[in-house]
């Protein structure tokens, strides 16, 4: 049973797919589920984390800018022209004028600064004890005033800025509470001690900040002295309390230390904090089952529209492979599936086309082998008929003919029957002096050869059959209706590190415009000229050298023409190159 359903899996893509989805996909996810509650937990965890040290922070900054406000208010009052003159030039008592002018003071610096805490209390005190104060009971103001400045604990900073570590109240004024600033009030142009500034905010006024600030119903937020006595707190049974929050393991804990000293201290509640993390795994715990069966749809609709496609196609694949070249594939649409199918029927015609061809082209190289048997009769046949003429024109005292015959024979083997399609230049030069002495021969007096070689060269390879039809085009074209005797030269020369070949005659030239079409083997206007030797010269060069070998076809200075290529230079063997 179980090699059977191996066998399956191996032999069908489809039964390979589910296993490896279930192993690759459905297992992992079972297997992290198991796993997720705690890692997911500690991340929400930190995420909450995270976002209650930034309420705090947040909650601090504010904090902060009340604390810049007062001290902005005092700044005011050091630097009030008004009030420092009525500081220094106060005796024991001071008159009601005074204190208006004082008061005055106050309640502009109250509106340009500390406008929007409605509920501040500003106190001034002199060397004499005078009070001045925006509120109407100076009596009272300076018993609290008093004990605010007699406070032990108050821990001042070198300018004598200090936040009093407990909360005042002043009755019959008001019955709230009041976080409490004060320093030392000096003469700014001489440092003199002229009194006291004490400045009292409501703590309604940032426990009202606080509360907005707070994340959550079951948050609370306090502001707390450096000995954990409470100042501020959003909980009523924490007011006026010691809270010491550092050992606190109750509840989830965060705070940030104030300028002045004091706390900011934000109080989660663990346990809701939980509830909600385990909320949200509940519910990743539930869409589980729904991810599943999701994902066995998923399978189902790729086995119908991509598995059944491809099984059609490995069907019609095996047909192919026993021989069978009729088959075809029909897959709709316009996907890659689609074009799949469509190159694979096209691939089936070809291959059915180049079996056809194929055998074809056998048929023709089994009746080609059989007509080069033939062809190699006659060659021998020819050459074994110029030997036997050859011999007979010795016997007969006709030197010239027998040359003539073993010229021609020299040609004829080097074109015929030597195979090979690099010889040595030295070969080649051979076979230009076997075709030249025919020519002279045919043209007695016509034309006559110079030879430019550098010896050293002659053990370099060439193409075979190269030089000879450049010759020809002179004899035949350019020494044309011309009196005088022609002259050609064959230039062999080492240019850096390729051979430069060239035939230069003095005949009658060839025009610009035969001469740009001249190297197109379809040109038309090549007319009488060699219209297969150069063409065929010229394409021989660009297929085995390049473009930059071909022939180029100029005018010397003294007329005529000049006909020029370069191959490289190599050394070979019995003409491999």
């Amino acid at each position: 049973m179980i090699q059977k359903l191996k066998n399956k899996i191996q032999s069908h893509i489809k039964y390979k797919i589910i296993l490896y989805s279930a192993l690759l996909l459905i297992a992992p996810v079972c297997i992290v589920s198991s796993l997720i509650y705690r890692s997911v937990y500690s991340e929400f965890y930190a995420n909450e984390m995270q976002a209650y040290n930034t309420a705090v922070r947040q909650a601090g900054n504010s904090v902060e800018r009340i604390f810049d406000d007062v001290l902005s208010a005092s700044n005011m009052m050091m630097t009030d022209d008004t009030i420092r003159d009525k500081m220094i030039n106060l005796q024991s008592a001071a008159a009601f004028s005074d204190h208006t002018d004082v008061e005055h003071r106050f309640f502009s610096i109250q509106t340009s600064v500390l406008n929007h805490y409605m509920h501040c209390i500003l106190i001034v005190t002199d060397r004499w004890n005078n009070c001045y104060s925006n509120e109407s009971d100076e009596v009272v103001n300076l018993r609290v005033a008093d004990r605010i400045l007699a406070q032990p604990s108050a821990a001042a900073s070198n300018s004598g800025i200090r936040w009093h570590d407990e909360e005042y109240v002043f009755p019959p004024v008001t019955s709230k509470f009041y976080l409490v600033f004060s320093r030392k009030y000096y003469d700014y142009t001489n440092a003199n001690p002229l009194g006291n500034i004490i400045i009292c905010i409501n703590e309604d006024v940032l426990e009202k900040m606080i509360e907005d600030l707070r994340l959550g119903k079951s948050n609370v937020c306090s502001i707390v002295a450096p000995d954990f006595r409470v100042l501020v707190s959003t909980s009523p049974s924490l007011k006026k309390q010691r809270y010491d929050f550092t050992k606190d393991t109750d509840h989830i804990v965060n705070y940030c230390r104030l300028s002045n000293g004091w706390y900011l201290v934000s109080q989660a509640d663990s346990a809701s904090l939980q509830r909600i993390l385990r909320g949200r795994m509940i519910f990743f715990i539930l869409m589980l089952p729904l991810i599943i069966l999701s994902f066995g749809a998923f399978i189902y609709i790729f086995s119908k529209s991509i598995i059944a496609p491809i099984i059609r196609l490995n069907l019609a694949a095996r047909e192919v492979s026993a021989g069978n070249l009729e088959v075809r594939t029909e897959i709709g649409g316009t996907d890659e599936l689609h074009n799949l199918s469509a190159s694979f029927n096209r691939m089936v015609v070809s291959l059915k086309r180049l079996i056809r061809d194929t055998a074809e082209n056998v048929k023709r190289e089994k009746s080609l082998e059989i007509q080069m048997l033939y062809a190699q009769i006659n060659p021998h046949f020819l050459f074994n008929t110029l030997n036997s003429i050859r011999w007979a024109a010795d016997a007969s005292g006709a030197p010239n003919v027998s040359r003539l015959i073993v010229a021609l024979a020299t040609v004829l083997r080097g074109t015929i029957i030597d195979k090979k399609e690099c010889i040595p230049i030295r070969e080649e030069i051979e076979n230009i002096k076997s075709y030249i002495y025919i020519q002279q021969f045919r043209y007695p007096g016509r034309f006559q050869i110079r030879y430019e070689i550098d010896e050293t060269l002659l053990d370099y390879l060439t193409p075979k059959f190269l030089i000879q039809p450049l010759i020809e085009n002179s004899i035949l074209h350019g020494f044309e209706n011309m009196e005088r005797p022609g002259v050609i030269v064959v230039r062999i020369r080492r240019k850096g590190g390729s051979i430069e070949f060239g035939v230069e005659d003095n005949g009658g030239g060839i025009s610009e415009k035969i001469r740009d079409g001249l190297l197109r083997s379809d040109n038309e206007t090549a007319g009488r000229l060699n219209r297969i030797g150069l063409p065929n010269v010229h394409q021989r060069l660009v297929l085995k050298y390049g473009p930059q070998s071909g022939l180029r076809i100029t005018e010397p200075p003294g007329g005529g023409t000049l006909i020029v290529f370069c191959i490289s230079a190599e050394k070979g063997e019995d003409g491999v190159v």
